[in-house]
């Protein structure tokens, strides 16, 4: 009853388990999420199916209890007509409601190109946390159907705000299944930050990168589409590298020539001050 679809169930060995809320029922434990491993630590994220009805409560409960503060949606919550992901956050700002525990209250909220961002203050108690929540809006389901520059600027922004407080905890990653959109924007923001950081003559093995997510989380990247979507946004990522150095050693290039023209000039000023030195001093001896 906890799961959107039949077919997409969280291993045990890397599945979120939360505190259980009765201690008679260890069902109260489970919700339908995993740990991925990525660049920087092996619980990098968390990858979930969006809530259903009766799981919103857990939603906000793993929020709390993994101290996330980066939540990334990439569904709407309804798709040509077919509900993908009930909404679990208010409607409007400074009007909280409560999950379970937790008060949720919208503090922020604006539209960026082709993304909603929102920051959430959520409570449990007499304490009180920020969650950052950015909800792409145009990815549909099972599909690639999204500009391969316009992924890349929207991971890019997203790992921009990742501050210090915020890594406590692994950034949550859900669309609706939670396994197509989310291994694919999981393998890209891992590729950018490879890529940013390595040189020309290093590796690249995408298929290995899917294949160990899928050894956390079933269907990592579940299309064709998305597999291609990939490769293609890793092209794009190192032409763009590539091009940054060249103008870079373009740059660098200008500024020597400016450096070596500067130095000439100052050289022939040097001469001619030196002529004008000699000169008087020749004056003064004649005198």
């Amino acid at each position: 009853m906890k799961n959107r679809y039949v077919n997409i169930l969280p291993f045990d060995h890397s599945r979120v388990k939360l505190n259980p809320s009765d201690p008679e029922d260890p069902s109260t434990d489970f919700i339908n999420a995993n740990y991925i491993p990525g660049y920087n630590s092996q619980r990098e994220y968390i990858a979930s199916q969006g809530p259903i009805p009766g799981t919103i409560d857990d939603f906000w409960r793993m929020i709390w209890e993994q101290q996330v503060a980066i939540c990334v949606m990439l569904t709407l919550c309804k798709e040509d007509g077919r509900i993908k992901c009930e909404q679990y956050w208010p409607t409007e700002r400074n009007e909280p409601k409560q999950y379970g525990d937790i008060v949720v209250e919208i503090t922020s909220s604006s539209t960026v190109n082709t993304y909603d961002f929102r920051i959430f203050k959520i409570t449990q108690g007499d304490q009180t946390r920020t969650l950052k929540h950015f909800h792409f809006l145009n990815w549909k389901d099972f599909s690639a159907n999204v500009q391969n520059d316009v992924m890349i600027d929207f991971i890019q922004n997203v790992r921009a705000h990742i501050q210090p407080p915020d890594k406590k905890g692994p950034m949550l990653i859900h669309c609706s299944a939670g396994v197509g959109r989310t291994g694919t924007y999981m393998s890209l923001d891992q590729l950018i930050q490879f890529i940013d950081e390595h040189d020309f003559n290093e590796e690249l093995d995408i298929f290995d990168l899917v294949l160990s997510m899928r050894n956390y989380r079933v269907f990592m990247v579940q299309t064709e589409q998305q597999y291609v979507f990939i490769h293609d946004c890793a092209k794009d990522l190192i032409e763009r590298k590539r091009a940054r150095l060249q103008e870079n050693d373009d740059d660098d290039e200008e500024e020597n020539v400016y450096m070596n023209k500067a130095f000439e000039q100052d050289t022939e000023e040097n001469m001619y001050q030196n002529q004008d030195f000699y000169q008087n001093t020749t004056d003064k001896t004649e005198l």
